[in-house]
């Protein structure tokens, strides 16, 4: 679908007034991709596409005449770029376009790794020296002991999303209906969490036993209604899950739009398996707040 020119005007006019994030986004044209279907082997029902699909950082900047929220995320995003130039460039301007929130949290934890005097290494091998090993988001050292750190970024499910009203919305289910899940025993954020971790982890055991800690920004799928359909039980998680003894926990975060800025809310649940409690940083509790 072709991009009509009075939105490739609005969304090139906040582009062009951001400085760092201009360098690095292409300008919008008549074929520019808006969103990016997130279910690679999944099919979107016809007409639906707009809804399901991966929001790109051109929506996200059409967003910002309409939201006040998409407007301090990209501030803020703007800003995040111009502080780190490791991804002030080409190469991170086209993963951005291409998956917008996920890339969004993984600067995120960049950012505050570094703010808490870390100085995390990007895309380590989970097993260096293996052909063609799988790679984490970031590694960081601790008084000598490396830390793994993996950034998760639910999204919805497709069949969750299936069963939505006209016009779905991150949050906001139909009550009428119910959700399900793959195994009836996991959430979908924790079997997300678990079937990531299954195939960049897991693999590799017994051989790699790094400590690690999973990073998860559930902003897109926190729901203001407590108790609707249930939530994601993360310390519980752990009893349900036999996550093995190099896993430090999951540290659990979302942000919080106020009308200038944001804050962040986070939590970090202990993995009561995990066999190295005393090189727990204590300051991950604090990571992303």
């Amino acid at each position: 679908m072709s991009v009509d020119l009075k939105t490739q005007i609005r969304i090139n006019t906040v582009l062009r007034s951001l400085p760092h994030l201009s360098k690095i986004i292409p300008p919008c044209n008549s074929q520019t991709t808006l969103h990016i279907n997130q279910y690679h082997k999944g099919k979107i029902p016809p007409g639906r596409e707009a809804e399901i699909a991966e929001s790109t950082i051109y929506e996200v900047l059409i967003g910002t005449q309409l939201y006040r929220e998409f407007t301090l995320q990209i501030q803020q995003l703007e800003d995040l770029v111009s502080r780190h130039p490791r991804y002030c460039t080409t190469e991170f301007g086209k993963r951005i376009i291409d998956s917008f929130h996920s890339r969004y949290s993984e600067l995120e934890v960049y950012d505050a790794l570094i703010s808490h005097s870390f100085s995390p290494d990007p895309e380590p091998p989970i097993m260096p020296g293996a052909k063609s090993s799988k790679k984490a988001d970031f590694k960081i050292a601790f008084e000598g002991t490396d830390i793994y750190v993996e950034v998760f970024t639910p999204r919805l499910p497709l069949d969750v999303e299936i069963i939505f009203e006209d016009k779905p919305q991150t949050g906001c289910y139909d009550p009428g209906r119910g959700i399900g899940n793959n195994t009836e025993r996991f959430h979908p954020d924790e079997y997300k969490i678990i079937l990531e971790y299954e195939h960049h982890f897991k693999v590799y055991e017994p051989q790699f036993d790094t400590p690690t800690i999973f990073v998860v920004d559930t902003t897109l799928v926190h729901s203001n209604t407590p108790g609707l359909f249930g939530a994601a039980n993360w310390e519980d998680l752990f009893s349900r899950y036999p996550f093995p003894e190099y896993i430090i926990g999951i540290l659990v975060y979302r942000r919080i739009y106020h009308k200038d800025n944001i804050v962040r809310n986070s939590q970090l649940y202990i993995n009561p398996r995990f066999s190295g409690s005393g090189v727990i940083p204590a300051i991950l509790s604090h990571l992303m707040e």
